[in-house]
């Protein structure tokens, strides 16, 4: 699922493959309507990279992956968290009453493994892994086929908080970052869209109904000029005033920066959506079409990434 799909002048149509990349086998429990590869953070240019802010030393860390811990005699493979940080507790990760699925599907060195932004853990035989601040899974594969089995809860999220609370003084916090020759518009729209005031529930849904009702989602991009002053170089800002149509990563994109003007942490977030359920089988697939954008924002309340998809809903039977 790339991220440097955004927006090029080149493109004109864009086509995902119909072959199948990973199937799901529910176990127990129902499915996660998202299954998150990657997570990013910050903006240049039409794509997105996943970036840590520099430290007290001014060092700034790009993927900043570390091993996963784990624990069990009987499974010691069984995955909960970072060694210098647990995500939560073992017991908590392992609890009987989770739901959980198998997720197989061929996995090369180096690849991120699909996963619910929620998982609670990971149970994989033989593999190493690492995670990220952003909470990506990097697999070490032993063998050409992942086959591992995935635990989640919808409190969870396997992302460390933003940093904006935290971060050196004089920093600024990438969660929070919009294009300085975007931010006038996007500013623009937020004010329009009252998303200064509110829950973050009353929020997303202020956005939701706007795309709904003036945007239309396709996979043909023309890149046609800007009707206004507005110049080639301001993808979002063009978007949101003047085609108001484009594929998911656009409304992705889009949904990241509103909410950012309005002081709410947020990333963008590539993976697939689980649309395809095979009753014979008893397992969904995940193909190429099933190719996904959305949002993911921190809900201060709660202190949590929650996935944010605003993609008008009918975007999955037009790719399929």
């Amino acid at each position: 699922v790339g991220s440097e799909m955004c927006i090029r002048d080149r493109l004109k149509e864009i086509k995902q493959s119909p072959n199948i990349i990973w199937r799901i086998k529910p176990i127990q429990g129902g499915l996660p309507r998202l299954i998150r590869v990657a997570s990013y953070n910050a903006y240049f240019n039409a794509s997105w990279r996943a970036e840590v802010p520099p430290d007290a030393d001014g060092d700034r860390k790009i993927q900043d992956f570390a091993e996963l811990d784990s624990f069990g005699v009987e499974n010691p493979n069984r995955i909960t968290g970072r060694k210098d940080e647990a995500i939560i507790s073992r017991e908590a990760a392992s609890a009987s009453y989770l739901p959980r699925f198998i997720l197989r599907g061929a996995i090369n060195p180096q690849d991120l493994l699909p996963i619910p932004s929620n998982t609670a853990s990971v149970v994989i035989p033989a593999q190493n892994l690492e995670i990220n601040s952003l909470g990506s899974l990097r697999i070490d594969p032993k063998h050409p086929v992942a086959n591992a089995t995935i635990l989640w809860k919808d409190s969870l999220s396997t992302s460390r908080a933003p940093w904006h609370a935290k971060k050196p003084k004089g920093l600024k916090c990438p969660d929070l970052g919009i294009p300085k020759h975007e931010k006038d518009m996007i500013d623009r729209v937020a004010r329009e869209l009252k998303l200064h005031e509110g829950t973050l529930k009353e929020r997303i849904s202020r956005i939701r109904s706007h795309f709904i009702d003036n945007f239309t989602y396709t996979r043909y991009l023309d890149r046609p000029e800007p009707d206004s002053e507005l110049q080639s170089d301001q993808f979002i800002s063009i978007f949101l005033q003047d085609t108001r149509r484009g594929h998911c990563e656009y409304f992705a994109t889009a949904t990241v920066m509103l909410l950012r003007a309005a002081g709410i942490p947020t990333r963008y977030a590539t993976g697939f959506a689980v649309v395809e359920f095979n009753s014979r089988t008893s397992e969904a697939v995940l193909r190429g079409t099933h190719a996904h954008a959305w949002c993911e924002a921190w809900d201060e309340t709660n202190k949590q990434w929650i996935d944010v998809d605003l993609t008008p809903p009918d975007w999955t039977g037009l790719e399929t």
